[in-house]
């Protein structure tokens, strides 16, 4: 299985953040399931190439190569039921969506939404703050655009919205 930097750059990228900090227990728990599905996973009968990597002790990071094949509807849903049988195994929420990690590596935080916007107005979080982009859709994306200044994330477009 490829790491996720060793896929083609257009490869197709979900990132999947956890409610929490996972312990290095879970992380070896998850990394020992990757490979069976991985080399399971198929969309419409074809074969993924996929990578699928945790980050930071808080990212589930899935790559697939779309053109080897599509990740179509049912190949999509077969990866979305692996990463919540994954975080329902540890008691783990990863399709929690109320969280802001942000932070220089090493010295990640994670936040919720409405805190993560009080930081914001009273100047904790600036234009500079790293914050992670969860929306980024490629592994060139992922390698350039996923933890970036908050000024060139999505959150500076809903801040001046």
């Amino acid at each position: 299985m490829k790491n996720i930097s060793q896929m083609n750059s257009n490869s197709r990228v979900w990132i999947y953040q956890a409610d929490r900090f996972l312990s290095p227990d879970e992380v070896r728990g998850i990394v020992a399931k990757v490979p069976a599905f991985v080399d399971q996973w198929t969309s419409h009968g074809a074969s993924m190439e996929a990578s699928i990597e945790v980050f930071h002790h808080l990212f589930l990071v899935v790559a697939a190569d779309e053109s080897k094949a599509l990740a179509s509807g049912c190949g999509i849903d077969t990866s979305v039921r692996f990463v919540k049988d994954l975080g329902k195994s540890i008691g783990v929420d990863f399709f929690d969506r109320r969280m802001v990690a942000f932070g220089e590596l090493g010295a990640i935080q994670l936040s919720p939404m409405n805190e993560f916007w009080a930081m914001r107005k009273s100047g904790m979080v600036q234009s500079d703050t790293p914050v992670f982009d969860n929306l980024v859709k490629t592994v060139a994306q992922f390698g350039m655009n996923w933890h970036v200044p908050f000024q060139e994330s999505w959150y500076q477009e809903a801040w001046a919205g």
